[in-house]
């Protein structure tokens, strides 16, 4: 078995290694594993590989791999490999951990007032009363909308700090994998919530069906204490709405992790705001991020083995 390993980046955490190759190849020593480096390098191994481990790969590239059996990315969007019957393509599904820090660490900022202890602190001011104005997480309601595997992970630490959890999906409830929900909504009845909750969180897919779900109408209903969130895609909201709310003071405040054009311009109003935190599509970054997927990966590869035999 011919495996091509094609994970490079500009982003150290999600370039692997060759000790990540040695563990690969440690652990499935009857398999060949390959590092790449390039796409000229791929195309040219193409012909002659059964598995294929990468960020992306174009429909094209179907043409120069007669052999190739499956597709293996770290990737949890489905919009960065090319479909084909023929070919099965497993994603990553172990950013929740890591998402959901991200996010526990964007509310925990509004909610314990980070920036005014952190202002302070420069000043060497002891003030103590603005903290009256905090909020513990057991008393608020988060919605989640795109209650999907990641959603899911953020629901079970929200859950830990006592917050009521909302999530939004077309299908309906599971007892087993929504547990840390205390409801389950469809898309169809979220305006019956917008206005009962504190944290509006979207984890949202990319794609036509999801573009500009949360726009002017959907800010205008939120309460006026409430926080916006996004760590899905950039499609997902209107970022002249968003700031037309933020202007009008129709929202508290947004952490924000992804845009409609990345890297976000400078010209962007979004960086004016002193209640927007601006995450560069980096929710999902951290040091272990490789070393996580491998583990992932390993489990896909016995998987994927099993069920040929």
């Amino acid at each position: 078995m011919k495996i091509l390993v094609f994970l490079e980046s500009t982003i150290d955490a999600f370039r692997i290694s060759d000790n990540h190759i040695s563990e690969l190849q440690n652990r499935f020593p009857l398999w060949e594993f390959i590092r790449i480096s390039s796409e000229d390098e791929l195309k040219k191994g193409l012909s002659k590989c059964d598995l294929l481990i990468t960020w992306h790969f174009k429909s094209e590239w179907y043409n120069y791999s007669p052999k190739l059996q499956a597709i293996f990315t770290p990737a949890a969007g489905h919009d960065w490999i090319a479909r084909e019957s023929r070919v099965s393509v497993f994603h990553g599904s172990f950013h929740g951990q890591i998402m959901s820090e991200s996010l526990m660490s964007m509310i925990l900022f509004f909610n314990r007032k980070i920036k005014r202890t952190l202002h302070n602190q420069n000043l060497k001011t002891w003030e103590r009363n603005y903290l009256s104005d905090t909020h513990s997480l057991s008393f608020q309601h988060a919605l989640i909308v795109g209650f999907g595997s990641i959603g899911r992970v953020s629901a079970q630490v929200l859950k830990s700090f006592g917050c009521q959890i909302t999530g939004v999906k077309r299908s309906s409830y599971n007892p087993v994998l929504d547990k840390y929900a205390d409801n389950i909504i469809s898309p169809d009845k979220i305006d019956q919530f917008i206005s009962q909750v504190d944290h509006v969180i979207s984890f949202l897919p990319g794609g036509k069906e999801t573009n500009d779900f949360f726009t002017r109408s959907f800010f205008r209903n939120m309460k006026d204490t409430s926080i916006f969130y996004n760590l899905g895609r950039g499609n997902c909201y209107n970022e002249n709405d968003l700031v037309w709310s933020l202007e009008n003071s129709l929202i508290a405040g947004a952490g924000l992790d992804v845009f409609s054009e990345e890297p976000l311009p400078e010209s962007s109003p979004l960086w004016n705001f002193s209640n927007v935190i601006i995450m560069p599509h980096g929710s999902a970054i951290c040091n272990e991020y490789i070393s996580m997927y491998i583990t992932e990966l390993i489990c896909q590869l016995n998987q994927f083995y099993n069920n040929k035999q």
